[in-house]
């Protein structure tokens, strides 16, 4: 009978604990859940829901930006815009941008909101052994008007989180935001893509 009595008692001491440590296993679990949850909703805010598919507070921003500056082209792509001391900042801009570059490989440049191009144009110039350049605008007009403006770089009407997301080439030298930081939807997620589409 004490056996028993005994037994029972340990039975007693012991449930506490193993109640205790599936407790302590559930709130782990739950802590895990939180996260990666916060991770998601992080994601599907920065970088879209889902690949490819942007959030629906980032599409709507991009939506609108795209509005603007596809209305606002024919401006931006006449000489109006591009005064004489505008050519000779965004000159000294691109020789800026370029120092690092080297004659024996083109200087890999992603140019963010690139507009009409009028910067993108300018690289293969002031790069030592001439520049590889990818303009990249959310407007399919300022990228049209860049295109008919000439010169080696090539255009891609795109979000630069989008752009980095489904990006396999060779790494930039370079990535520049002139003029267009303050327009773009998640500045830290941007700012993270150019990170990984960029040479150490």
């Amino acid at each position: 009978m004490m056996r028993i009595a005994v037994a029972m008692t340990l039975a007693r001491a012991l449930q506490p604990q193993r109640t205790l440590r599936q407790t302590l296993r559930h709130a782990s679990r739950l802590r895990s859940a939180a996260k990666d949850a916060l991770e998601q909703h992080t994601e599907r805010v920065q970088t879209g829901a889902g690949p490819g598919a942007p959030s629906p507070e980032r599409a709507a921003h991009n939506k609108r930006q795209q509005e603007v500056f596809d209305s606002a082209a024919e401006f931006f792509a006449s000489p109006e815009a591009s005064p004489p001391e505008v050519e000779a900042t965004l000159d000294a801009l691109a020789k800026r941008i370029c120092e690092p570059s080297r004659p024996e490989a083109a200087f890999r440049v992603l140019d963010v909101g690139s507009g009409t191009g009028c910067l993108s144009r300018r690289y293969d110039n002031a790069a030592t052994g001439g520049a590889d350049v990818v303009g990249v605008d959310l407007s399919p007009e300022m990228v049209k008007a860049a295109r008919a403006k000439g010169g080696t770089p090539t255009y891609v009407v795109a979000d630069i989180v989008d752009y980095a997301a489904g990006y396999a080439g060779d790494l930039y030298d370079a990535v520049v935001f002139n003029a267009c930081f303050g327009n773009i939807f998640d500045r830290s997620a941007a700012l993270s893509a150019a990170a990984k589409v960029l040479a150490p």
